[in-house]
């Protein structure tokens, strides 16, 4: 059912009204389309690389499941749930895996169900059809990717998400556009994964592969599909923050509670909570579902699970209590009273420090690296391939090549277990590190003369701590030739 008597939508390119559910400005006649009754404001600019049609399947979600997660926002919630949300938006929703129950609820007053991709809202719209509750309140429905400002100020009582501001580039940004579009007193609460409680997932696993291969070196499917986790969780630890490096990937942040309370408290909220949305100190949990959703054999998700806690007490003793959890819920409140949001939303970068290698080792363990630096010339300048490896003890964030003045940076993050098995046998390297030290990333330099035979290169190894150690400070990179380098 639509709501005809007024919009919260406005036109992103000019800030004027929106004829109520028509997409069309009054102030400077721009249209936007409407495709089932989805007013679509992305018109394709932004995409998702998740499938519509498998979402459900492929991440369990129903309606048995949908109940599960509306409760439990609830719960963790507790006493700040509202009588009733009121006017609300989800962002993100989805097939509609919180919005299906909270509607079927009757939670609130109207809503808009948002997400960056139509074929997601079709269905979702689908799914509270079929449940015969799409008339129970006004529900509109509008595509939005977080970059578009579709939306009038103050008009909904509660934003809410659940999963997806991880996949949103510029938090900073995004945050501050939600205290915008709340009214006065209004709260915004999203389910978010926990950076802390995944580094320890990670390194803990990382210690049970390396155990495993000590036994026996033979990589089963089993195997890698965990290996595989561990370095894409070990590649959202090192890379947050960093958005040029994460604007490839679908999964871009995880979170530290009292940072993320901070961006929210300087995006001008009055209040901000970390809260710990599936407390799990064991681990034992967590790790459960991950293994049943990687799909592992019965057999190694058990020897897993065995092996836990012998390896994981002796990082999760060093978390304190909001932070075993897989994630937090967080709580925001907007001031019923006005006021002033500062007028940048950017993090302060710091300058990376220059060290040599041994007040990077402290003596111990030395750097180790193979890399293969292949440039080749282009319409635009130099295209620039980057394989190899690079392990330390301390955890490398990636490899930084510079050229002519123009800074790029290689992750390092990929499986490389033939690297642990030659290097680390004996253990004295972090597993997570020497499991996950691989490089291979297309690096562009646009600017560059394309009609040069030879560049000077530095490259450094960079560390998440944002210090850095040099390893070729003035070499010749000639294009077409392979620029090899080994410590």
């Amino acid at each position: 059912m639509s709501d005809t008597r007024s919009s919260v939508f406005q036109c992103p390119a000019c800030k004027g009204a929106l004829l109520a559910d028509a997409g069309c400005c009054l102030a400077c006649g721009r249209s936007f389309v409407t495709q089932d009754g989805i007013l679509d404001f992305v018109g394709g600019h932004f995409r998702t690389q998740l499938d519509a049609a498998s979402y459900d399947a492929s991440h369990t979600i129903d309606d048995n499941l949908a109940e599960t997660d509306y409760q439990r926002f609830r719960q963790v919630a507790a006493h700040r749930w509202p009588a009733t949300l009121g006017s609300i938006v989800e962002i993100g929703c989805g097939t509609g895996g919180f919005s299906r129950a909270m509607i079927g609820h009757r939670d609130a007053t109207d809503a808009v169900l948002t997400d960056v991709s139509l074929d997601m809202l079709r269905i979702c719209r689908g799914h509270l059809d079929r449940l015969g509750i799409a008339s129970v309140l006004p529900v509109r429905f509008a595509t939005y990717s977080a970059n578009e400002a579709c939306f009038r100020d103050a008009v909904f009582d509660t934003c809410i998400g659940s999963s997806v501001v991880h996949h949103i580039a510029d938090v900073r940004l995004f945050l501050a556009d939600v205290w915008r579009i709340l009214k006065p007193g209004g709260r915004a609460c999203f389910i978010e994964p926990s950076l802390r409680y995944h580094r320890v997932l990670a390194m803990a696993f990382a210690d049970i592969i390396a155990m495993l291969l000590a036994r026996d070196a033979t990589f089963t499917p089993d195997r890698q599909a965990l290996h595989n986790w561990i370095a894409e969780a070990r590649r959202g630890v090192m890379l947050q923050g960093d958005l040029a490096l994460l604007d490839g990937y679908e999964d871009k942040h995880m979170f530290v509670g009292e940072t993320f309370e901070t961006i929210a408290l300087e995006a001008g909220f009055a209040a901000a909570e970390a809260l710990p949305s599936s407390p799990d100190p064991s681990g034992l949990g967590g790790i459960g579902g991950l293994l049943a959703r990687l799909q592992v054999g019965e057999a190694f998700a058990g020897q897993v699970m065995r092996l836990w806690p012998g390896y994981a007490n002796r990082y999760l003793k060093l978390l304190n209590a909001r932070d075993l959890s897989l994630g937090y819920l967080f709580w925001l409140t907007k001031s019923d009273q006005p006021r002033a949001v500062p007028s940048s939303t950017q993090a302060e970068a710091r300058e990376p420090r220059r060290c040599d290698e041994a007040e990077v080792t402290g003596g111990g363990m030395p750097l180790r690296w193979v890399l293969s630096l292949m440039a080749q010339a282009t319409s635009d300048g130099l295209r620039l391939k980057v394989e190899g490896w690079c392990v330390a003890i301390p955890d490398i964030k990636s490899v930084r090549v510079t050229i002519d003045g123009i800074v790029c940076e290689a992750p390092v993050w990929l499986p490389r277990a033939d690297v642990h098995l030659a290097l680390n046998a004996d253990g004295r390297y972090a597993t997570w590190n020497s499991l996950c030290c691989g490089v291979d990333s297309e690096l562009r330099f646009a600017g560059t003369d394309r009609t040069r035979r030879e560049f000077q290169v530095s490259i450094d190894l960079l560390f998440d701590d944002d210090r850095f150690v040099p390893i070729v400070t003035a070499g010749t990179l000639r294009p077409g030739a392979s620029f090899e380098l080994a410590h």
